[in-house]
């Protein structure tokens, strides 16, 4: 029986060691079985809570696409309100400029006509002053004439009184034959200095009168330029008076006493209305973000379920 035994221990010995080796085996794939049956748990979980998330942002996008769309159908097509806002503020700046430039320009227009006004009447002044001093100079230049004519008598008067002395009655003169001598008795008397003297006196005066007459006619050129000048510039403002009016008439603008107070308020509604309309594009443009990032989290995190 021994013997036997003997015989028996090297298959009891590898009998238990196959034991031992399928019982570490076992025990291994229990291990393991638990660390599957973990995992597996761990996946549901995660997947059960990327469900959710992903039911959550479906959720979120939908009412982000609601309020989206609920914006879009509140504003409109605020991009074209926009645009035709700002247009119409050009052009309420334009007229704002022109209706400045208009009240500056009939200013101006004003000025120029009172001007021409005074200047008429300087010129009026001065063409009487001039028509005057001529007339005192011709009649000068006349009266020296005559002084000087005298003169010459005089002179000449003086040059045969000697001769006149010689005359006898009943003689004939040396001179012309007549034996008549009417003025033999007579004594003339001559002032040919006086006369001279006269004469420098009224040619001083000629000369003092024809400086005069050359600054008349000097004064009398410049207002003639001044109201040239007034008249070309006024010709000018009226012109361009005529452009702002037509640009006025190019956009319906009628002039009133309250006119730029009503371009101002028109103004400031305008550029407040787009201001909101800014407001609200900025407002569209955040959703459409957020909607974009919503989409493609959904989109991924569908991937995992297909």
């Amino acid at each position: 029986q021994d013997e036997l035994l003997k015989e028996e221990l090297p298959l009891l010995s590898k009998t238990k060691n196959d034991y031992n080796e399928l019982l570490a085996s076992l025990n291994t794939k229990e291990i393991k079985l638990r660390e599957s049956i973990q995992q597996k748990q761990g996946l549901e979980k995660e997947f059960s809570k990327v469900k959710e998330e992903y039911e959550s942002t479906k959720t979120l996008l939908q009412a982000k696409e609601n309020e989206y769309k609920e914006l879009i159908k509140k504003t409109g097509d605020s991009f074209k309100n926009e645009q035709e806002n700002r247009d119409r503020v050009k052009i309420i700046d334009e007229l704002l400029k022109s209706l400045d430039e208009f009240t500056k320009v009939l200013s101006e227009i004003d000025k120029e006509e009172k001007i021409v006004e005074s200047s008429t009447q300087d010129k009026k002044e001065l063409e009487t002053k001039q028509k005057e001093k001529n007339k005192l100079i011709d009649e000068l230049q006349t009266h020296i004439k005559t002084l000087k004519e005298k003169r010459e008598a005089e002179l000449l008067i003086a040059k045969y009184e000697n001769d006149r002395a010689k005359l006898q009655e009943g003689k004939e003169c040396f001179l012309c034959g007549s034996k008549e001598h009417p003025y033999i008795k007579e004594h003339v008397v001559i002032r040919a200095d006086e006369t001279t003297e006269l004469i420098e006196l009224k040619e001083k005066s000629l000369d003092d009168e024809s400086k005069n007459l050359k600054e008349l006619e000097k004064s009398l050129y410049q207002v003639e330029t001044k109201i040239k000048s007034s008249t070309l510039e006024k010709q000018k403002l009226i012109k361009y008076k005529d452009e702002i009016e037509n640009l006025f008439k190019k956009y319906n603008f009628t002039l009133g006493s309250d006119s730029k107070v009503n371009l101002e308020e028109e103004k400031y509604l305008k550029e407040k209305e787009i201001n909101e309309l800014i407001k609200v594009r900025e407002e569209k443009e955040s959703l459409q973000l957020q909607k974009d990032a919503f989409q493609k989290e959904v989109d991924t995190k569908q991937s995992l379920f297909s």
